[in-house]
């Protein structure tokens, strides 16, 4: 376990460090630090319960749609996380299915040091998170360029865990997105109560990506969540309509 906490600190403080928050004569710059020394030590003290786990029973995790709206402008709008996926652009228009988690959101509520664990997206989609209110919610991330990376150190178990593989930090306020890309390992923690919605879209330059995952889930004998051949094709049905569209009204204007 005192590896995978490696992982986590590759750039960060030691705990001592974090305690040791000089005081400034400027009020703002105080307010600046309190709030920078009181997310360390968040962060720090999740680090010491994951290292020193114990037998504490949390439910983990549940699911809640929306049924209804307070105004119909944001019922329509592409915000809303249950029309982003279908948005003009994104490949997943074409599913017609709803399927829980990929299509229709899921919205997360939570307390302090829930977590959730290094994953990527189903068929190595993009994601979007948006956190309604509540605690901020720290990101740990991988790139896809160094997701191979990342899953040979873990198979390996090596000693330094952050070997070779950079680690990005990222803390999500209230009333901010966060976007995952393709192929993009994430994983981090909650530091306090809060309310979240999270969902995938798939905007065409995604499709080699969902290739790349159709073939690596081949390899793993897994299923897929979605069907890229059918996301692939309506794309390409698409693209060539509007390439025809245009010749034809342009040699007409002309």
């Amino acid at each position: 376990m005192s590896t995978e906490i490696n992982s986590f600190c590759v750039t960060m403080p030691t705990y001592a460090s974090v305690c040791r928050v000089s005081l400034s004569a400027n009020a703002h710059s105080k307010c600046i630090q309190k709030n920078k020394a009181s997310n360390y030590l968040t962060q720090c003290e999740y680090l010491r319960i994951v290292e020193i786990p114990t037998t504490d029973e949390v439910e983990w995790f549940s699911k809640a749609s929306p049924t209804g709206s307070d105004s119909k402008k944001y019922a329509l709008s592409g915000w809303n996380l249950n029309n982003f996926p279908r948005l003009p652009g994104s490949a997943l228009c074409f599913e017609a299915s709803d399927i829980s988690g990929v299509l229709v959101p899921w919205l997360y509520v939570g307390m302090c040091f829930s977590s959730f664990c290094w994953h990527v997206e189903d068929h190595h989609l993009y994601s979007l998170n948006y956190l309604h209110w509540g605690d901020p919610k720290v990101w740990y991330g991988v790139s896809g360029s160094h997701a191979m990376d990342l899953e040979r150190t873990m198979r390996a178990y090596l000693p330094d865990l952050s070997e070779g593989v950079p680690l990005h930090r990222a803390v999500q306020h209230s009333g901010e997105f966060v976007l995952t890309l393709p192929r993009a390992y994430h994983a981090g923690f909650n530091s306090g109560f809060y309310c979240a919605e999270a969902m995938n879209v798939a905007p065409v330059d995604w499709l080699e990506h969902g290739q790349n995952a159709v073939e690596l889930c081949s390899e793993q004998s897994r299923k897929t969540a979605i069907s890229h051949d059918k996301l692939l094709l309506g794309s390409a049905r698409e693209a060539v309509q509007a390439l025809w569209e245009k010749s034809f009204f342009g040699k007409k204007t002309t």
